[in-house]
């Protein structure tokens, strides 16, 4: 072989490997891109499944803690009831913050007579939950506006009245009724919507109406 078929052969070599590093540098990125959209697409079905059952516990969540403020609510003439499709106030016990004057400085909650209101914003999808002590109660203020829930697609509120003798359904109230039936739809993971709902007993409607 002479000096120059070798210089030949040898370019041939080196343009065989150059082709061969490319075909393997291809294979290996798509393997990684298959890798990694099989664990983006797991991951996005991991986080849908956890954001459903996250709904679904700040509902249960949610159910209980009106349930036990509308199961302490009562009629007063100062703090009315007031009852929509998509808010609601009444007047219950709430939880505050003592006089820290009384308690010489230390944070100590006790609880008192109050009033919380409940609204449902359609556009954000989020239920807002504000309170008031006795106090601003008495001059309709409040405070401590917070989200208690999101990504609600649907949120209503079904009062049951008694009138004459009978349980009289209304979609609105401002009187304390015996009965309100809290109406809750969300979207699962497939798009779909989901329902849950609850119906609360307010005893002392039910003494003060029997």
């Amino acid at each position: 072989m002479t000096k120059k078929e070798f210089i030949i052969d040898k370019g041939n070599h080196q343009r065989g490997l150059t082709l061969v590093e490319i075909i393997l540098a291809a294979s290996i990125i798509s393997i990684l891109s298959l890798v990694l959209y099989h664990t983006v697409v797991n991951g996005l079905k991991v986080w849908e499944r956890a954001h459903r059952f996250v709904i679904e516990e700040d509902l249960v969540i949610f159910f209980d803690q009106i349930s036990q403020e509308l199961r302490n609510s009562f009629s007063f003439s100062q703090i009315s009831f007031e009852g929509r499709t998509a808010s609601l106030s009444f007047p219950t016990v709430i939880q505050t913050k003592a006089d820290q004057k009384l308690t010489q400085g230390q944070v100590i909650y006790v609880k008192q007579m109050g009033q919380v209101y409940y609204y449902y914003d359609a556009l954000k999808g989020i239920l807002y939950r504000e309170e008031a002590n006795y106090s601003l109660a008495l001059q309709k203020r409040f405070f401590m506006r917070r989200p208690i829930l999101s990504s609600l697609h649907h949120v209503e509120f079904i009062y049951y009245v008694a009138r004459d003798g009978k349980i009289t359904k209304l979609e609105q109230t401002n009187v304390l009724p015996v009965m309100v039936q809290i109406i809750m739809q969300y979207r699962n993971q497939q798009g779909q919507r989901r329902v849950m709902q609850k119906s609360i007993l307010i005893p002392s409607a039910g003494v003060e109406n029997g």
